[in-house]
């Protein structure tokens, strides 16, 4: 059987490393299968090998509502295609009930957090190449990431948690440099990317660092002067290109817009969005209108809007676009009701009470993600919780990458 535990383990580390990246020519959900193999022939061999950890199924909890969720949909092909985007939320939880990946998981964090660093690198060289040596012209953010199958702004979010968890690791040690090196560098690669939300989420992750290293040690002159450094290239970072200064000066328009003070300004589109998607929760606020149905009942909600928005490249109706709730607790709640929302809530409370950093690290991610964006609904979001979930909801308090 320490073959099987082998096929398990090499799954989930090449999952791991191919998660930052997830290229076409070489599938990272193949590294889940071959973890399931592995798993299975463990489960029907030695049942021995298998311990029971309750709050770490949380996620298959949603994927079974998710099936629930499409007994009562009327569209069963769109169901179908979720319920398949999906399955990382039940496959993990299950192949983490193994002794093998949960011995494992300590690893797994710091093989993600090694990939992830590389992934920053080549992503650093690709703006450089894009903005610096062969300049394109009214390049967007979209166009930011090299990594075509992961959204730029979904990578920021990995590049967020990696680089938040290296500097949370090294806050009580007394020589930094190791993970506030690589930490650096991923939280600048996410702010030079552009998503909005990031850039909360990088300014609490430096004051977070801050205050828990000074908590907990005495800071030299030497450590206080690369602190002060590393936040003021970390956020002088955002003004350093057009396509930032740009995004600023919309989320200023919009704040102003909100507020009321010159509504000749354009107001976010999700402002829109979360207003129709609260009445299409108050339609069918228990159970929700079933797997596949919630896009349909907001895309008709919003059919009567005249508001038009700017994208960088030219207006657009949300009649025309066919967005999302761009809110995952939303999203969430009108298509499986509000028991999926307690679940995700859960979710990230237990993760808020897990003493490691990377957990809590991971707790903070996704709830700004969450805000902003229905991260469900992609593979990239869907990789990124359901397996980062597992790997921290097995590491020990003090397990370091």
């Amino acid at each position: 059987m320490r073959f099987a535990a082998v096929i398990l383990q090499f799954g989930l580390i090449w999952f791991a490393f191919g998660l930052p990246f997830q290229p076409k020519w070489l599938p990272t959900s193949l590294g889940m299968m071959l973890a399931g193999v592995g798993w299975l022939i463990l489960l029907f061999r030695l049942k021995q090998q298998f311990r029971f950890k309750p709050l770490t199924l949380l996620p298959l909890l949603l994927f079974l509502l998710y099936a629930i969720g499409a007994l009562y949909s009327s569209d069963a092909s769109r169901a179908s295609k979720i319920i398949s985007l999906s399955i990382p939320l039940g496959a993990f939880p299950l192949l983490f009930l193994s002794k093998s990946a949960q011995q494992l998981a300590p690893q797994l964090l710091r093989f993600f957090l090694a990939s992830s660093v590389f992934a920053a690198v080549v992503t650093l060289g690709y703006l450089l190449w894009v903005v610096v040596i062969s300049p394109q012209p009214d390049i967007t953010y979209r166009q930011y990431s090299p990594f075509s199958h992961i959204p730029s702004h979904y990578l920021a979010m990995y590049f967020s948690f990696a680089g938040g968890a290296w500097w949370l690791m090294s806050a009580r040690e007394k020589s930094p440099w190791f993970h506030f090196v690589p930490g650096a560098i991923l939280l600048l690669t996410s702010l030079l990317m552009n998503a909005r939300i990031q850039f909360l989420v990088v300014l609490l992750v430096i004051i977070w660092t801050l205050v828990t290293a000074f908590k907990h040690t005495r800071p030299t002159p030497k450590r206080k002067l690369m602190v002060v450094l590393g936040a003021v290239l970390m956020l002088g970072s955002v003004f350093a290109l057009p396509e930032n200064q740009r995004r600023l000066k919309e989320t200023r328009d919009e704040w102003r817009n909100m507020a009321k003070v010159d509504e000749s300004k354009q107001k976010n589109h999700r402002v829109y969005l979360w207003t129709y998607g609260v009445g299409v929760i108050q339609e069918a606020p228990l159970f929700g209108h079933g797997t596949g149905d919630a896009n349909k009942q907001l895309q008709d909600a919003y059919q009567s809007s005249d508001a038009q928005f700017w994208d960088g490249e030219g207006l657009y109706y949300l009649r025309d676009v066919g967005y999302n709730y761009h809110n995952q607790f939303l999203q969430l709640w009108a298509s499986n009701g509000v028991w999926a929302f307690l679940i995700l809530i859960v979710i990230l409370l237990v993760l808020l009470k897990n003493p490691h950093p990377a957990a809590k690290v991971l707790a903070l991610v996704l709830f700004f993600s969450m805000l902003t964006e229905s991260i469900l609904e992609r593979q990239a979001g869907v990789f990124f919780f359901a397996f980062l979930f597992a790997v921290v909801g097995h590491l020990r308090p003090y397990d370091e990458a």
